[in-house]
């Protein structure tokens, strides 16, 4: 009966996209959710607030609006303006007034708009008072009027009525006179406000980019503005408002409660994701790696015959040991490079079974990332065996699709950064966005990352490996080049470089303990050429090496 089992890669793929819905979904939710409250505040608790302060604000002006609606009702005022009988007005308008009312100052004008009679405790008195004769239209028109005014003293809050008699509450007749009342808008003004309505408030000249209502959710801060406005009904000045929202404030502790759920809920993934690498990953290489270091194939039996890569690797052990006409450099190179990654994994993840309670979050991380690296490493060597086996006979199919290099260099970016960060080095990569070339997608990123692997293994902390793409002068192949600032290899190396099996020894290498056994590169010239290219390198000991290889745009 055969077995059907799903690759271990498949597996981890469906196993990831699983544990990406769930995480998505409960990160979706908790946006929603968050967005939700976030709507309700700004819609409820902003707007709440900033009708709070209008009417608050109306209310602390209500003395003002008061004494214009009460005065120029009185009969004793509009005789004194239309006979113009100033002692009446200085024995009945006094300070005491302006005090009575909280107000700065009174201001009247007969019939004819002329000043009747003022009033005021300004340092500066009645200086800068000036009042535009499109006031007084506008007043004879619409009979009241609210607005602002700019004076030395200040920023003057006013109300204005036409002057009637009292037997005219309907202000039908024609206007005896013009009232005016202020009230400065000071420090001290600007400071009752505020305690008054338990905000802050700043007054400042009016700007557009200040308008509407801004939340500081970090700090549950709600911040609006208010427009006063001159008599023409256009902004002169601004109230910016600040005030502490209690429900911001609440719900931020509850997006705080909502985090701690969601890191418990990842800690629970992450057991998961450990669990299921032991049962899938450390596990089948346990069995591996013991049956190698004791030549014994007892501990592959059930392994050889699960259809995974596993699998794949106990049946070439298995082929392996029953090989004995086999070269012996191929066996020195299959234990060699076979068991450093199986080492690798098998030392990480018994650090994650014996240690993970006790290893920091980048340490685990770390120990991850060697345990994925090695298996990588292994299972690159695996596919490069059986590619040069199938090129060697003719069996390799390439499937040919347009190629970006751009975008294709950035897949490999991503893949080989991770390595090269680890190893303190840099790649880079450049290829204009326009070059396109019809290739196999897969096989061309294997060449590549094949002589970027190479150039990191043989090149020091600190250095730069540099890959480039562009058109050839007649713009009918490209060259892909891949240069690394390494100890170089010797001349009589070169002309073998590219031979199966052949070792490159250098006393870099030798030092670092990395000396390859040239699959790699075999690899890279046999599938270069299957694309009808070509591949060559230059070096110079002492100065890094550079891998060209061109291919056909077509």
């Amino acid at each position: 009966m055969k077995n059907h089992g799903i690759r271990v890669q498949t597996r981890l793929v469906y196993f990831l996209v699983f544990l990406i819905v769930i995480f998505l979904t409960v990160f979706i939710s908790f946006r929603v959710m968050e967005r939700q409250a976030i709507a309700r505040l700004f819609q409820n608790s902003a707007k709440e607030k900033e009708r709070a302060f209008d009417k608050l604000l109306k209310l602390e002006g209500a003395s003002l609006e008061t004494i214009t609606f009460d005065y120029t009702y009185w009969d004793e005022m509009l005789t004194g303006v239309v006979n113009d009988d100033k002692n009446w007005a200085g024995t009945s308008l006094s300070q005491s007034s302006l005090s009575n009312f909280d107000i700065n100052g009174m201001w009247i004008y007969n019939a004819a708009r002329q000043p009747y009679y003022s009033i005021s405790n300004l340092k500066d008195g009645d200086a800068g008072i000036n009042f535009p004769p499109a006031v007084f239209d506008a007043l004879f028109q619409q009979r009241f009027a609210h607005f602002f005014l700019e004076t030395p003293a200040g920023l003057l809050e006013l109300r204005a009525a036409t002057v009637h008699p009292s037997n005219d509450p309907g202000r039908k007749t024609e206007p005896q006179g013009y009232f005016f009342a202020g009230r400065l808008w000071d420090d001290s003004y600007i400071n009752e406000v505020s305690e008054m309505t338990e905000a802050a408030v700043n007054l400042r000249p009016w700007a557009n980019d200040a308008t509407g209502s801004r939340i500081d959710f970090r700090n549950g801060v709600i911040t609006f503005s208010h427009s006063l406005d001159d008599w023409q009904g256009k902004p002169l000045r601004q109230l910016i408002v600040s005030k502490v929202s209690e429900e911001i404030r609440e719900f931020n502790a509850a997006s705080r409660k909502y985090l701690l759920l969601l890191l418990a809920f990842a800690g629970g993934l992450l057991g998961l994701i450990v669990s299921v690498i032991i049962g899938w990953v450390f596990l089948p290489l346990r069995s591996i790696s013991m049956s190698l270091m004791a030549e014994d194939l007892k501990y592959l039996q059930r392994l050889k015959d699960k259809k995974t890569e596993f699998g794949d690797i106990a049946r070439l052990i298995y082929d392996f040991f029953r090989l004995k006409q086999m070269k012996t450099s191929l066996t020195q190179m299959i234990v060699h490079d076979l068991n450093n990654p199986l080492a690798g994994v098998l030392g990480n993840a018994q650090i994650l079974q014996i240690g993970a309670d006790k290893l920091s979050s980048e340490e685990y991380k770390k120990t991850l990332y060697w345990i994925i690296y090695s298996a990588q490493e292994m299972q690159r060597m695996v596919s490069n065996l059986l590619d040069i086996d199938k090129m060697e006979e003719g069996k390799l199919t390439l499937h040919y699709e347009e190629v970006g290099l751009s975008a294709l260099f950035a897949e490999i970016s991503n893949a080989m950064n991770v390595i090269a960060r680890q190893e303190q080095k840099t790649i880079t990569f450049d290829a204009a966005p326009e070059l396109k070339l019809q290739a196999d997608r897969e096989i061309l990123k294997r060449i590549i990352s094949n002589l970027i692997g190479n150039a990191l293994k043989f090149t020091d902390t600190g250095t730069t490996i540099s890959v480039q793409a562009s058109h050839d002068n007649d713009g009918r192949q490209f060259v892909l080049s891949v240069k690394d600032q390494g100890a170089g290899i010797p001349k009589e190396y070169l002309s073998r470089v590219f031979d199966k099996f052949a070792q490159v020894e250098s006393a870099q290498a030798q030092v670092k303990g990395r000396t390859g056994k040239g699959l790699g590169l075999t690899f890279c010239k046999m599938a270069v050429e299957a694309h009808g290219g070509k591949i060559w390198v230059e070096s110079e000991v002492g100065k890094g090496t550079t891998f060209y290889f061109t291919l056909p745009e077509k």
